[in-house]
């Protein structure tokens, strides 16, 4: 794998040649994917008979200790006795003749390699090469012809590669450094604890096989560790090429990120990616991502190879990385970590960027991906969230208020899309009424289907306004909600036996949600995808039912692990019998606050006490004192910012000589994947 550099012919020129601005602010319909890809289809079924489609091409070029593998499709060939035309089809939404008129070098360079490729495999000495562009709405084409030697053609190839052997090269020289650490790499500990050893030979061997693994092992074995380790030696061995660390929380993250750095203090050589969410890493959040208006976007082509070179010095790139190199080299931090990640060994992130249809990473996981044999492992650190959040993954919603909201801004503007909002509101009024006084919420079995054509009427008035990206103070708005219906749309036509339609009446809002209830067929497809993915957490019983709503294949293995301690160090204490009970919660408070300070008192050190609602923990911080000598209390607060969360945990090491009492709440961020280790 270290001799091997693998690349699709459009990376490799929009690595070389892409130039100019980051363009994020213009509007671009999210369906205009499947209009350019039935487009193609159409133009391609056109062509005379003899065209054949889609044609695979691929070449491999030594470089030096390494080679580099570039591949392809090309859209399509002509071939007689005499010509040899390639076709390469580009769609857009501006007249194809203007297009012409300004030639993009990224577009002729992908044609002339595809060219150059055939016709080298075919043994031919020159070659026509043809750049078609279509408009998706007037399907009005223009194209443009020239006819090249091979032996122009290999010149123009020769240069592309050398231009990026500046980069290859310093790729491939890490790769060889990384490769011979991970077959030297050894358990980063002396001794592995009690069923840490079997975890790590059953990740490895369902690596290999290209399998599914769901364990259930608790808290203390180290099962991030003994994954990841696993992982790596596999990936060492040639059975995976990249490793996909996936974590509910920020706490998992860091988790994983200590594991990784031990190993590496072991001799590990590994580049590693925390992906952060745009909105926390963005510079500028008050402004438009126009380059107009954003200096991180103007000019980012020209500037991102030297900042990649930069941050390829670092082979942790964490969110403090990214943002140093960002602000050095004057790059957007959030789409530079999302080039970053197509070079790094292991990618660190949240679940939706791997299973979330709208935000999941499209360079690895789409139709549309070149990259071949994309071997890659899924590690699902605390499993058992992501069916909750699978299940609002593949949810939608609309409001009534937001549509209302909306339209009161927008009328005297935008007649046409006011109309189409009020035939919206109008629509969800006739379902609100199908709903019994007396109850507040209803679920059916069956999809809303008169809303259905009102819904992509807006779409369609809307999407006219929105490509002329035109700046108002409500654009941002409309968009928001162009895209939560099309969201709906897109649950709506696979709305299915696993679905609910629920409706819920409140004061002034009446909202409508296509819920899933069983998420397992769209994460099956994710899985389908992937070399191997293992799910691990604490609490993953019964395996069986988290194998069917995973979407595991049905021989996937289950792995259930013993606690690695002793039973002895285990200490239950019980209080007299008080009830927790909703309704009996103010009545029991202040006892249950005393037993806590009671329970304190008798050793001083820290205690964390878990509550099961933010009404609750108040409720207790009432009666509780907090001015009681040497102790310390803090309390979790709704909505804590990711700084203040590591501040909380962080009190858990401060080393006072005093009792430290944290109060946190059951199933949050503190309830799981925090890691306190001896005293703390």
């Amino acid at each position: 794998m270290a001799d091997r550099i693998r690349l699709s012919v459009r990376k490799l020129v929009e690595f070389v040649l892409k130039e100019g601005d980051l363009v994020l602010d213009s509007f671009s319909s999210p369906s205009r994917l499947l209009d350019a890809q039935r487009m193609h289809r159409k133009l391609q079924k056109s062509r005379p008979a003899g065209y054949r489609s889609e044609v695979a091409v691929s070449a491999e070029i030594p470089a030096g200790t390494y080679l580099l593998e570039i591949n392809g499709r090309l859209d399509g060939v002509y071939q007689d006795s005499s010509d040899t035309v390639i076709e390469e089809i580009k769609t857009t939404l501006i007249d194809p003749e203007l297009i012409l008129t300004h030639e993009i070098p990224v577009h002729w360079a992908q044609a002339k390699i595809y060219a150059c490729l055939f016709a080298r495999s075919e043994q031919l000495s020159e070659i026509q090469v043809e750049l078609t562009y279509v408009n998706l709405d007037t399907e009005k084409t223009a194209s443009q012809r020239y006819s090249f030697s091979r032996i122009e053609l290999e010149a123009f190839f020769d240069e592309i590669i050398l231009r990026f052997r500046s980069w290859s090269d310093l790729v491939a020289a890490w790769q060889k450094k990384r490769d011979a650490s991970l077959l030297a790499l050894e358990f980063p500990f002396p001794a592995y604890r009690r069923g840490q050893r079997e975890l790590a030979v059953n990740v490895y061997q369902q690596i290999r096989e290209e399998g599914q693994l769901l364990v259930s092992a608790p808290t203390g074995i180290g099962k991030t560790i003994a994954v990841l380790f696993s992982s790596l030696k596999a990936m060492g061995n040639s059975y995976l090429n990249r490793i996909f660390y996936l974590a509910a929380r920020t706490t998992g993250k860091d988790i994983a990120v200590s594991a990784l750095k031990q190993m590496q203090g072991n001799g590990l050589k590994i580049k590693y990616l925390i992906l952060t969410a745009k909105e926390k890493l963005c510079f500028m959040p008050s402004t438009s991502c126009n380059p107009e208006d954003c200096i991180y976007a103007r000019g980012y082509y020209e500037r991102i190879d030297d900042a990649l070179k930069n941050l390829f010095e670092h082979d942790g790139l964490t969110r403090e990385i990214i943002e140093e190199v960002s602000r050095k080299f004057q790059v957007c931090p959030f789409e530079f970590s999302l080039y970053a990640s197509l070079w790094v060994d292991v990618i660190i992130c949240d679940y939706n960027y791997v299973f979330d249809p709208l935000i999941r990473l499209k360079r690895f996981f789409s139709a549309d991906n070149q990259e071949q044999d994309p071997a890659y492992v899924l590690l699902v650190d605390e499993a058992h969230n992501l069916v909750d959040r699978a299940r609002d993954m593949f949810s939608a919603s609309l409001s009534k208020r937001t549509i209302l909201e909306l339209k009161k801004r927008i009328k005297p503007l935008l007649p046409v899309i006011d109309k189409s909002l009020n035939e919206l509101n109008r629509e969800m009024l006739k379902i609100r009424k199908n709903i019994p006084d007396e109850t507040d919420f209803k679920a059916e079995q069956h999809l809303p289907e008169t809303i259905i054509p009102k819904l992509r009427k807006f779409m369609t008035v809307t999407e006219n306004w929105l490509v002329k990206n035109i700046k108002t103070d409500f654009r941002q708005e409309l968009l928001d909600l162009y895209f939560e219906i099309n969201a709906f749309i897109r649950i709506s036509e696979g709305f299915d036996e696993h679905y609910l339609a629920c409706y819920r009446k409140e004061k002034r809002e009446f909202l409508i949600k296509l819920f899933c209830l069983n998420p397992a067929n769209k994460l099956a497809l994710v899985l389908d995808q992937v070399k191997a993915a293992i799910f691990f957490s604490a609490t993953l019983t019964p395996v069986s039912y988290f194998k069917e709503l995973f979407g595991c294949r049905e021989n996937a293995p289950g792995l259930i692990l013993q606690s690695p301690f002793p039973a002895e160090n285990l200490l239950v204490f019980k209080a007299v019998t008080i009830s927790t009970r909703y309704r009996q919660r103010i009545a029991t408070g202040e006892r249950i606050a005393e037993i806590i300070k009671v329970f304190c008192d008798q050793k001083m050190g820290n205690y964390l006490i878990f509550l099961p609602s933010y009404q609750y923990l108040e409720l207790i911080r009432s009666y509780f004192d907090i001015s009681a000598a040497k102790t310390e209390i803090i309390f979790q607060q709704p909505g804590m910012t990711e700084s203040a969360r590591s501040e909380f945990i962080d009190r858990f090491s401060a080393g006072n000589d005093q009792t430290l009492i944290g109060f946190a709440v059951m199933g949050g961020v503190f309830g799981e994947g925090i890691d306190l280790v001896g005293d703390r």
